[in-house]
């Protein structure tokens, strides 16, 4: 049976009609009359093709966690559960996949990319951090291919250390939330200090050394009437960078009288305002999982799948399998590392069942497909309930139609279709 075909996004905009149609990667504006024949036609026209076949296990993309702990205690922590896990990476390990990855990327003449997230704060463990890096430097140069180095943190670290960050990686993602109320009760640090200075001032180094920046920003009930503010603080405080704003999903673990999702109406209105801001400002407003480079990116671009080590020695399907928080990542566990072989054994038939079971049948047939899985990899899924669109599908579908509103250009007249 072939994979189902998102369906074309058809939506109003003031007098225009939208039309976006994922599989021949087409947007355009019309008018009410085609617009409704394109409803039914523009995925069959000839040359659409099929979808492309989803490539086998090759992996030029790792993710590393080098550990579970974390210096922060953000209200609606998604990786809570791990904290209590004290294991670290075990650099054996972090090695054997490195070296598995760049044999892959080598092949295939890509760059190794090594992407340093968690559940936990990667920083954490500095001197695991610190190793790890020098790991991937090493089989890069080995190799002969070249590397791509991208952090993911809260940032709560020293000068020092965020100026050895600025001179390795090649781009950062550091966590804001917004001004210093915010970010002090939605993203506390663990000691009780502020938790603003250490991540502003890791942003600002990265970017002082022309390394790319983004910044990270959580939206919660709380937050979601002050966008236009987080916007203009980030431009003020950092400068002109990329602002990535998502909405909070809510773990069960999460107390929801610490932190509550927005409701998905005023995320999409607010994310909408937050745009244009941004646009006014310098500040690329965007959004984490749904982005029209993915969109329009050819299939071949994009990951099939990547390998994710989490502490100490597992292979997993990322960080968000649900129920499960990574603190014992067994749902989502496609691989272990043999210390005693210094190999890696996957079981790439569960890995196959994690990649097909990401999104039910409602989301494949979503028009916002593209950008939520186009990324590629085993990602478990969040939210858990993905089929009936839910909240969290509805904020990227609202996203995906600001986006698309903003990237087709207004037709100077009216154009009359006969159909």
């Amino acid at each position: 049976m072939p994979a189902p075909r998102p369906t074309p996004l058809v939506f109003p905009d003031g007098d225009d009609w939208i039309v976006f149609a994922p599989v021949s990667r087409l947007a355009l504006r019309t008018n009410a009359a085609a617009a409704d024949r394109f409803r039914s036609l523009v995925e069959t026209v000839p040359g659409a093709g099929p979808d492309a076949a989803a490539p086998g296990f090759a992996p030029t993309q790792v993710t590393i966690s080098p550990t579970n702990a974390c210096t922060q205690r953000c209200v609606y922590c998604y990786g809570t559960p791990a904290h209590a896990n004290a294991a670290r990476l075990d650099p054996a390990f972090c090695h054997a996949a490195l070296e598995v990855v760049a044999g892959y990327a080598a092949a295939q003449d890509a760059p190794l990319r090594a992407i340093f997230h968690g559940v936990g704060e990667p920083t954490a463990a500095w001197s695991t951090f610190v190793e790890c890096v020098e790991l991937v430097d090493d089989v890069a140069r080995r190799r002969a291919v070249a590397r791509r180095l991208d952090l993911c943190t809260g940032g709560q670290v020293s000068a020092a250390r965020a100026a050895w960050i600025a001179s390795r990686f090649d781009s950062v993602q550091v966590s804001i939330d917004g001004p210093a109320d915010v970010q002090n009760r939605q993203r506390p640090r663990a000691d009780g200090a502020d938790a603003l200075a250490a991540p502003l001032a890791l942003a600002r180094a990265v970017l002082a050394a022309g390394r790319r920046v983004c910044v990270k920003g959580t939206v919660t009930a709380a937050t979601v009437g002050r966008l236009d503010e987080i916007v203009e603080f980030v431009a003020t405080a950092v400068g002109p960078v990329r602002l990535d704003l998502g909405m909070m999903f809510g773990p069960p673990w999460v107390d929801p009288a610490a932190a509550a999702p927005p409701d998905w109406r005023e995320f999409v209105a607010a994310f909408a305002r937050a745009i244009d801001r941004g646009r006014a400002l310098g500040v690329d407003v965007q959004h984490p999982c749904v982005s029209l480079g993915t969109l329009v990116a050819e299939p071949a671009a994009r990951v099939a799948s990547h390998v994710c080590l989490a502490p100490p020695d597992v292979v997993t399907a990322f960080y968000d399998v649900p129920r499960e928080g990574s603190a014992t990542p067994e749902l989502g566990t496609y691989g272990r590392f043999d210390r005693a072989r210094g190999v890696i054994d996957f079981d790439h038939a569960k890995r196959e069942r994690l990649e097909q079971d990401q999104a039910g049948q409602a989301c494949l047939e979503c028009a916002c497909r593209a950008a939520c899985l186009g990324q590629g990899g085993v990602k478990g899924r969040i939210p858990e309930e993905i089929a009936g669109l839910g909240p969290v599908c509805q904020a990227r579908l609202g996203v995906l139609k600001e986006l698309l509103r903003r990237a087709v250009p207004r037709r100077v007249s009216p154009v009359e279709v006969a159909v």
